[in-house]
């Protein structure tokens, strides 16, 4: 079985470190009052860790495109290769749909002011259209991740098809 290039494989491994960091921040910042200086401090990792997210994205992307030959065949045309391939463009969807919509919502709310003036962040955030549609996205993110994690274990520990280990460092 193939592997996926060095750096592929770096920017996956990339992507779920500022993936987890960007969710515990997240969720940790929509527990906290708004009063708190804390939250804006945790709202600029959250921001660092999304626009991380979007470029190392886009340049595995990118990289991905560039050069095919270097990933695994997919060529497999079978009902649950078909429904892995409408997985993963959903799941790109998606990621690049919850890094959209934070940005969106930056915008409109103006986090970069409330970041650079130290204010805190407006009550009424939780009414904005693109907050909503960030946090709903981000749950919709994490049923994904859910079932790329259990996909990813049911063909490491079932099926036997060392399928992880084409996304894990070591011989190419």
């Amino acid at each position: 079985m193939k592997c996926y290039s060095t750096v592929l494989v770096v920017l996956h491994w990339v992507l779920v470190l500022f993936v987890m960091i960007a969710l515990f921040m997240g969720f940790d910042i929509a527990s906290l009052s708004h009063e708190l200086d804390l939250k804006v401090d945790r709202l600029v990792i959250h921001i660092i860790a999304g626009v991380l997210i979007g470029f190392a994205f886009l340049l595995r992307l990118a990289i991905k495109s560039l050069q095919p030959s270097n990933a695994p065949s997919q060529t497999n045309h079978s009902l649950a290769g078909w429904l892995a391939e409408a997985y993963y463009a959903g799941l790109y969807v998606l990621i690049l749909s919850v890094v959209t919509s934070g940005i969106a919502m930056s915008i409109e709310v103006d986090f970069l002011s409330i970041v650079a003036q130290g204010d805190t962040i407006p009550q009424e955030l939780t009414f904005f259209v693109s907050r909503q549609l960030h946090e709903l996205l981000t749950r919709l993110l994490m049923v994904a991740i859910s079932i790329h994690i259990l996909a990813a274990l049911y063909n490491q520990l079932i099926l036997k098809d060392r399928l992880v280990s084409r996304m894990w460092f070591g011989k190419r």
